[in-house]
């Protein structure tokens, strides 16, 4: 179903069954069923495809005009979000449930000064990574080391449920979609790039 839309950009996401107890493989099967029928509510009258760079990154295909493609899923939930490829987009959300490993790994995706900030709970600590995790398939850097991805203020991010921040002349947006139970925070990262003044001149 469509759970956020604007002039570029449309996010889709769908419930998954998690008490279906399938393998790993069925899964993975049941995920890629979802992510097609959510691309076919986006496109109707087309048989949208999605193949996938070296780095992993999706493409989407088969579809009228340029688009620009994130996928996320969890246990609870899948999620698709679509914009024009003039910008670059990211979509991410996790399991309220990874409190205890986030909180373990933290020093290794956090700068020293993002930890003294965001980990004051275990919602604050989800939000940080899904805003890096989409940031980092907004930016499609290969290998771009979390740490080094900037977060914005938590307290007023956490209370907006917006933000902005500014990576490697990249402006990215940060929006978390509206709540879907049974899983932590979906957040959107849409990236544009920093135009100078001089180049504007």
């Amino acid at each position: 179903m469509l759970i956020y839309r604007d002039d570029i950009i449309k996010v889709y996401a769908s419930r998954m069954d998690a008490s279906s107890g399938g393998d790993k493989i069925d899964n993975l099967h049941l995920q890629r069923q979802m992510v097609n029928q959510l691309l076919s509510e986006a496109f109707p009258g087309f048989t949208p495809g999605i193949r996938h760079l070296p780095s992993g990154a999706p493409v989407l295909e088969g579809v009228p005009g340029e688009w620009g493609i994130s996928v996320t899923h969890c246990r609870q939930i899948v999620a698709v979000a679509i914009c024009r490829t003039s910008s670059r987009i990211g979509i991410d959300v996790d399991e309220t449930s990874r409190g205890n490993q986030l909180r373990r790994v933290a020093p290794r995706f956090l700068s020293a000064s993002q930890l003294a900030e965001w980990t004051y709970g275990d919602e604050s600590l989800l939000f940080a990574w899904s805003i890096k995790e989409a940031i980092y398939k907004a930016a499609g850097i290969p290998g771009l080391p979390l740490s080094e991805i900037p977060l914005p203020d938590p307290l007023v991010f956490t209370s907006n449920r917006h933000g902005k921040v500014v990576y490697d002349n990249m402006s990215y947006d940060l929006l978390v979609m509206p709540d879907m139970a049974g899983c932590g925070p979906i957040v959107l990262a849409l990236g544009n790039k920093i135009v100078s003044s001089a180049m504007k001149n």
